[in-house]
């Protein structure tokens, strides 16, 4: 016994969902169907993060495609280059990114990088549905993991 005793039983915690989960549910099971076989998580604020399937380099180009299907600010592209044995590659990385705008391809992002950790980060990039593409070629023993992140900014 102290000096003071506290009883704490009496304390309610609330917890109170937001009046649009419903709507949030709805756009984070909408960007999983469009991505199948992606990882995708609801960061907050309308925000996404998209991890695509691992990418195995082959020495030559290996396209990948993602599907944002609303409105959206493409805030940033992580990419991660490791060798077959897990370690962070030095190996030559040649890399773009584009979107679809009706039958063209219009490029975001083209570079070659030897480091193992990439971050692409895109300044006012809002666009309507997208369809994105990403080319890549390193040598064939390498692996990439991408993550997108996106703010979906209306339906």
């Amino acid at each position: 016994m102290g000096l003071i005793d506290i009883d704490d039983r009496d304390v309610i915690n609330n917890y109170y969902a937001s009046t649009n989960s419903k709507k949030l549910t709805e756009q984070l099971n909408r960007i999983k169907a469009e991505n199948v076989g992606c990882v995708v998580a609801n960061l907050g604020e309308n925000r996404y993060k998209i991890t695509l399937p691992l990418i195995s380099c082959n020495g030559g180009n290996v396209i990948s495609y993602f599907m944002i299907p609303y409105m959206h600010e493409f805030e940033r592209m992580d990419i991660k280059h490791v060798t077959s044995a897990g370690a962070d590659s030095t190996d030559t990385l040649q890399y773009n990114i584009s979107y679809r705008l009706n039958t063209h391809w219009m490029l975001l992002s083209d570079d070659v990088a030897t480091h193992s950790d990439i971050i692409d980060e895109f300044q006012k990039v809002f666009l309507e549905r997208s369809q994105y593409r990403i080319i890549s070629n390193s040598v064939i023993t390498n692996t990439l993991t991408v993550s997108i992140y996106v703010r979906v900014t209306g339906l």
